[in-house]
């Protein structure tokens, strides 16, 4: 790689699996702010699952509060796009993820591989180290293996401070991380996606992964066999309207229920789409794989009839509907807001998907921030920030 390359100081490996490491990818004035980062202000959350113990944090770039953006932002992301494009020899879609580790005594990592045939681990990965003064007595040691078995091991890795690692996952990329024994040990990991997935695909599991107690593989498992991929919804398969409503609802509010929601919005056929019709006596089974509130804000979407939601809409209070199925439900305060911003993410997504007029796409702005009643000042600011996003690309595509 030519001087203008991140990873130029790297080794790359082929056996047991594709890898590369490195170090010196930041200046040390440079580590020192971002470590100070992570101690401060990373805002972290506990994740266990049978063979890991960590904390997890999310870096977003485009969060206004995120003090580190001359270090860590989209270029610097192209950047490390360019150079794995080059090492692996694959090109990469535009979705990536940007995530921190922390690991304090006795947290370990036992050996896995990563590897997985849905779309929710990533093809590759990059891992940056932050320890300060680190030595051999505090743990936290990477360890490569040539199998899965925890005694054939291929190579161990010290987290030395502004080292890294990178590898592409596969069936034979079996790694652990040994027991913390004092001091934590820090991370950042950037997660990439290659070009067999979809960006949309690889979304859906990012909108997920904000709730731990919900399986994204069970949900993208779900969505393919209930035939998504395969049910024609305007020009397009009904998955990626799915996806898409929810990639907006993520974006216009911070109710993960109503996220979910987005993603199952259709599930029992609406009086405007009756393709999927998973069955009403099976409800339990959504339930299971969303949550209860998520599962009762999609049922009474699909059924209520459309005009009926908007007169509901209109009469802005609580009150008895009327369902499709002939049964009653009383419809609360929450309800009506959950189910208006619902509608309104329906609605911008077909536009974003399908397109239309100028004139027709302000007309829905307006009608949507119409209701105020149903709406925070968040929300009517996210509503016309995506609005507008919109109504500027299709001016300027009518100039040209």
């Amino acid at each position: 790689m030519g001087n203008n390359h991140l990873f130029n100081n790297g080794m790359f490996y082929s056996i047991p699996f594709q890898y590369f490491i490195g170090s010196n990818l930041f200046s040390n004035k440079e580590c020192k702010r971002i470590l100070k980062w992570l101690q401060n202000d990373a805002v972290w959350r506990l994740h266990s699952e049978y063979f890991f113990d960590q904390y997890e944090a999310v870096i977003k770039l485009n969060d206004q509060l995120f003090s580190l953006k001359d270090l860590i932002n989209f270029e610097w992301v192209d950047k490390i796009k360019v150079d794995l494009s080059l090492i692996f020899g694959c090109t990469f879609n535009d979705f990536f993820v940007i995530s921190c580790r922390k690991y304090i005594s006795t947290q370990e990592i036992g050996i896995h591989n990563d590897d997985s045939i849905q779309p929710s681990h990533e093809t590759h990965r990059v891992v940056i180290y932050f320890n300060e003064g680190y030595r051999d007595e505090f743990g936290g040691h990477l360890v490569l293996f040539n199998s899965k078995n925890k005694k054939d091991i291929h190579k161990i890795l010290r987290p030395l401070n502004n080292s890294y690692f990178g590898f592409a996952t596969s069936k034979d990329s079996y790694h652990a991380v040994t027991r913390i024994n004092q001091n934590v040990r820090y991370t950042i990991n950037l997660s990439f996606w290659d070009s067999r997935y979809s960006n949309i695909e690889v979304e859906l599991f990012d909108l997920i992964s904000c709730n731990k107690k919900i399986s994204s593989e069970k949900i993208y498992l779900f969505l393919i066999e209930s035939g998504a991929k395969k049910t024609n919804h305007s020009s397009r398969d009904i998955y990626t309207h799915l996806v898409g409503t929810a990639n907006i609802l993520q974006k216009i509010d911070t109710n993960t229920d109503l996220v979910l929601a987005g993603l199952f919005h259709s599930i029992y056929g609406t009086s405007c789409f009756e393709a999927l019709n998973f069955p009403l006596n099976r409800r339990e089974k959504i339930i299971e794989l969303i949550g209860s509130e998520a599962e009762r804000i999609s049922y009474l979407y699909c059924l209520i009839e459309r005009k009926h939601l908007y007169v509901i809409f209109k009469n802005g209070s609580e009150q008895n509907v009327l369902l499709r199925n002939g049964q009653e439900d009383f419809i609360t305060l929450d309800d009506l807001r959950n189910l208006f911003l619902l509608d309104c993410a329906n609605s911008l997504e077909q536009y974003i998907s399908i397109g239309s007029s100028f004139d027709e796409i302000k007309d829905d702005l307006s009608f949507y921030l119409s209701f105020k009643n149903l709406l925070s000042n968040n929300n009517q600011d996210k509503i016309k920030e995506e609005y507008l996003r919109l109504l500027n690309k299709t001016y300027e595509s009518y100039k040209i």
